[in-house]
């Protein structure tokens, strides 16, 4: 019946991609106060649901400095690409940090720098 035939069909659409195409994203979690990072040492946040678990997006214009002023894990968040002159260049708008110190930087990087 109908649950064989969905089966076939999904069977037939997985046979045009890889098995590393289909697996379900792994973007890592951050454990003990840590961010995940890629090999490049950012996260590409390039839509909500690319940031990792127990972490959270901080996009504030000085949330780099108050994430390193309090001690605070953090890494650059690609949050696009700009292509000009036929080269792609990533756009960085904010960093993510640890969930548990997100009220903390926001805090701390709304507060006037001196």
């Amino acid at each position: 019946g109908d649950a064989l035939w969905l089966q076939r069909q999904r069977e037939a659409a997985s046979a045009l991609f890889g098995d590393w195409q289909v697996r379900p994203l792994d973007l890592g979690s951050s454990h003990n106060g840590s961010v995940p990072k890629n090999e490049w040492g950012h996260v590409q946040l390039l839509s909500p649901r690319h940031l990792p678990s127990g972490c959270a997006y901080v996009s504030l214009p000085t949330a780099a400095l108050a994430a390193r002023r309090l001690g605070v894990d953090y890494a650059p968040a690609m949050t696009g690409v700009s292509f000009r002159g036929g080269w792609a260049k990533p756009l960085f708008n904010g960093v993510v940090v640890p969930l548990r110190d997100a009220a903390a930087v926001r805090a701390a990087a709304q507060k006037p720098m001196t």
